[in-house]
């Protein structure tokens, strides 16, 4: 009987032991998800509050025209930037973004023009960039909604389409 009891007990500790693990897994995601929504909110507010002014100045959009990044794209950048970033010694923040854009010239070339160098975190040393390449959207309902507007004296819409390449470059060994 005796080590019948000392049997139970051990498995009730076990059984116990492993409920104490599966909560601490559960609140180890949490935690790791709610840094992972932080860092997004905080690189989406740099991006919209330094990035995208100067994109707007940059690529010289006629006066009044607007810049339209659309929030979907925006999340799909951001992911990739932390992906990208995750494995390095200061995580994404410890990067610089290099931001070029690519307009299509009349004769049908692609003409790359680089925006900025922007640090993510500037009183970090940049232990790698990422390249980020912006390109126009060439949808025909934006070009319809800009002749439209444009006929009821609204600024053009320049949208930034949803391909876009990111890609790191290492700046150490």
């Amino acid at each position: 009987m005796k080590s019948f009891m000392n049997t139970f007990n051990t498995a009730k500790d076990n059984a116990a032991g492993d409920d104490l693990n599966l909560t601490l897994d559960d609140a180890f995601k949490l935690l790791e998800q709610e840094q992972l929504e932080t860092l997004t909110k905080e690189l989406q507010e740099h991006f919209c509050s330094k990035v995208l002014p100067v994109c707007a100045k940059i690529v010289y959009l006629e006066h009044g025209s607007l810049l339209d990044l659309p929030s979907d794209i925006m999340k799909k950048i951001l992911v990739e930037m932390v992906a990208l970033g995750e494995s390095e010694p200061y995580g994404v923040v410890g990067g610089t973004l290099v931001v070029h854009f690519v307009l299509e010239t009349p004769d049908n070339i692609n003409k790359s023009t680089r925006i900025g160098r922007f640090p993510l975190k500037p009183e970090l040393p940049s232990t790698f960039e990422l390249h980020l390449t912006l390109f126009p959207s060439t949808q025909v309902k934006y070009r319809i909604a800009n002749l439209v507007g444009k006929f009821q004296g609204k600024p053009n819409k320049l949208v930034i389409d949803q391909r876009f390449t990111l890609t790191k470059k290492k700046l150490y060994r």
